[in-house]
């Protein structure tokens, strides 16, 4: 075990023993994201300078970084080798580890198309809540027996474990990139995206933003000409093209901007859910995001998944303020058991996903 591996457990297994909660901080990109941690009396522990290139096969499609590497470092190695990590995390404040871009689990605008950070995560080496190291899953593709734990690490938001190193699989860039654009209402827009999806294009990207729809062409050049054909819309500038998917996936555009809360509610994406107040529609109409909208998304009749992605500051502490809709049956009590079996102290992030605490 490394020498930064050994003082991090030293110093999870010394808060155990002394019921003292710990914060876990990296880059800080994602800190609004979750509840607040549920303590004042929380000590941070600082994952930053655990940071480099452990690994990296470029001809087995194969990086293994350790938590606190730069996500920006990563891209632009891969970048170099002609290759990418093709769920397209977001960076947002742009100091971004891949520790957080695992334990917020969020992916960009491809991944309907190519895939999640689940997807792509092929082990994990983490320090569960008693400070005890462990090293899950592989350095390959294959199929596992049992609980996949390197893969319930994602989205777990640090109650699970401290993330200390991550192996990803990494896929080649595409050739060429081709953004198309044009003007449609968002009902039109999802009909577009399913349509274009049925007939085989390429798609790595599709979104509407306020009354323009946005696709997004990837692959070799042949195809690309091909595909070019059936697609209505104008052909943007390759760098303004570029830009608008980076300031998506970071929410740089300006609907994203000024204060105020912003939801994001997960659907079918045939759904007609919320299509009259969403300003952003993304994932082939999977996912609505709302910027200040006059009702509380929670409370519209269609089933779906919402999530208050940032709140309003002014209403940090009102009722509807709750980034996550609340577990219940089996669901809790299976996220509860997880908490219960690699934090047994409840001292890590204590509250940041699961909006209260168990008491053990």
């Amino acid at each position: 075990m490394v020498t930064e591996i050994k003082a991090l457990s030293a110093r999870i297994a010394e808060a155990y023993h002394h019921a003292k909660p710990l914060q876990i901080e990296g880059g800080g990109s994602k800190s609004f994201l979750g509840n607040p941690v549920q303590s004042d009396l929380c000590e941070s522990i600082d994952c930053k300078g655990y940071a480099g290139i452990i690994d990296y096969r470029k001809d087995e499609l194969m990086i293994r970084v350790k938590a606190g590497t730069k996500l920006a470092e990563v891209e632009s190695l891969l970048a170099e080798n002609g290759q990418r990590l093709p769920f397209e995390p977001p960076q947002f404040a742009g100091a971004a580890t891949i520790g957080g871009v695992v334990a917020a689990g969020l992916s960009g605008p491809a991944r309907p198309y190519l895939g999640s950070v689940r997807d792509y995560v092929l082990g994990v080496a983490f320090i569960d809540g008693r400070g005890i190291a462990y090293e899950m899953g592989g350095q390959v593709m294959k199929n596992v027996a049992g609980y996949d734990v390197s893969r319930m690490l994602v989205g777990s938001l640090g109650e699970m474990g401290l993330i200390c190193d991550v192996s990803l699989k990494v896929l080649p860039a595409d050739e060429v990139s081709a953004t198309y654009a044009w003007l449609t209402s968002s009902v039109d827009a999802i009909a577009d995206f399913q349509r274009l999806q049925k007939e085989g294009l390429p798609l790595s990207g599709s979104a509407w933003v306020e009354g323009q729809a946005f696709i997004r062409l990837g692959g070799s050049r042949l195809t690309i000409a091909h595909a070019a054909g059936l697609v209505a819309g104008e052909k943007l500038d390759e760098a303004e093209g570029v830009q608008f998917w980076q300031d998506l996936k970071n929410q740089q555009l300006p609907v994203f901007e000024g204060e105020g809360a912003l939801w994001r509610v997960s659907v079918e994406p045939g759904s007609d859910a919320l299509l009259d107040t969403a300003q952003v529609i993304e994932w082939g109409g999977g996912v609505r995001w709302l910027k200040n909208p006059a009702m509380n998304p929670r409370l519209a009749s269609d089933p779906h998944t919402v999530t208050l992605f940032r709140p309003d500051q002014n209403e940090i502490d009102s009722p509807t303020s709750t980034p996550y809709q609340h577990l219940s049956g089996a669901v809790l009590v299976l996220n509860q058991n997880l908490k219960r079996t690699f934090d047994p102290g409840a001292i890590l992030n204590p509250g940041r996903l699961l909006a209260t605490v168990p008491e053990y």
